[in-house]
């Protein structure tokens, strides 16, 4: 079975809302009812009473509550093993997702610290999903933003300031030191991923109040780049991507300041390994010991 239908399951229980259950996973209402009826379609039961105030376990949920909620843990546990026992060096295996631009900053310095030769460690880009994936133990821990975290436990590491991206030949004179969210949403067209792609930064785009508004599919910074280069309009990313801009894009500090938090995510110590408990609070000392490493772009 499928250990994140039976979460979503239990948790819409819990909650007793489908809608804000949908909302907390992300889907739409309908897709969240695909879900629940295909695991009680699998396991043969009805879970879930419906009614017009919500929805509630039933008996027959409630006595399967506790034996559900065993099962996603000893899934997890059992997915933690075996990629474990596929680490080819004989260290413990970590796997760690990250947003892009913590792969392109952090993950070197991590990677090369002889506090971290002991484990064998994965690197993967991770998405707007993440925090289901760290939580349900299908990834160990991951550098994401505040608002993909999900149900995991999380500490802040660090906050990303964003700039407006613009064609280079916007203006006719020198470019302004700054530009306020209005004068962006009013003077160009606003490219930003949809509703439904995979971003992490969602809520830093929702700042910018546009009319004339571009959606694309993918969340990727380089997809962005590209259409804001070819003149098409205007956008928001990290700072840290200056160097990465070409001549046709000027990068512009926006007033007031527009931020991401940035933070590290994983599931409680208590279903955790010994080995990812050690990583764990390695990694935080070394996160604490160094400040020089672990910031990203600032109000320079």
């Amino acid at each position: 079975m499928d250990t994140k239908k039976i979460r979503i399951l239990l948790d819409a229980g819990k909650i007793g809302s489908i809608k804000k259950t949908a909302e907390l996973y992300g889907y739409s209402q309908s897709a969240l009812w695909h879900i629940i009826n295909s695991i009680e379609d699998e396991i043969g039961l009805k879970l879930l009473d419906r009614s017009t105030r919500g929805v509630s376990l039933n008996a027959k949920g409630k006595e399967l509550e506790d034996l559900l909620e065993e099962y996603i843990k000893l899934d997890a546990r059992l997915d933690a093993r075996i990629r474990s026992i596929k680490g080819s060096t004989g260290k413990p295996f970590i796997s760690l997702s990250c947003i892009p631009i913590v792969f392109n900053y952090w993950i070197p310095c991590i990677i090369n610290a002889s506090a971290f030769q002991a484990y064998d460690i994965n690197v993967g880009i991770c998405d707007s999903t993440i925090g289901e994936k760290v939580f349900s133990g299908k990834i160990d821990f991951a550098f994401t933003t505040e608002e993909c975290k999900g149900k995991c436990e999380w500490f802040s590491v660090t906050k990303d300031l964003l700039k407006v991206i613009v064609p280079e030949d916007s203006f006719h004179g020198p470019a302004p030191s700054s530009l306020t969210l209005d004068e962006i949403a009013d003077r160009w067209t606003f490219i930003r991923p949809s509703k439904d792609a995979n971003c992490s930064s969602a809520s830093a785009y929702d700042q910018i109040s546009a009319e004339d508004v571009l959606a694309i599919s993918s969340g990727d910074f380089s997809s962005i780049l590209s259409i804001v280069s070819n003149g098409l309009g205007a956008s928001i990313m990290s700072g840290s991507y200056l160097d990465l801009c070409p001549e046709s894009v000027l990068m512009i500090p926006t007033e007031p300041p527009i931020y991401r938090h940035i933070c590290l995510i994983h599931r409680p110590e208590k279903d955790m390994t010994k080995e990812q408990i050690s990583f764990l609070r390695q990694l935080r000392s070394y996160i604490d010991d160094h400040p020089d490493i672990f910031y990203i772009s600032d109000d320079k």
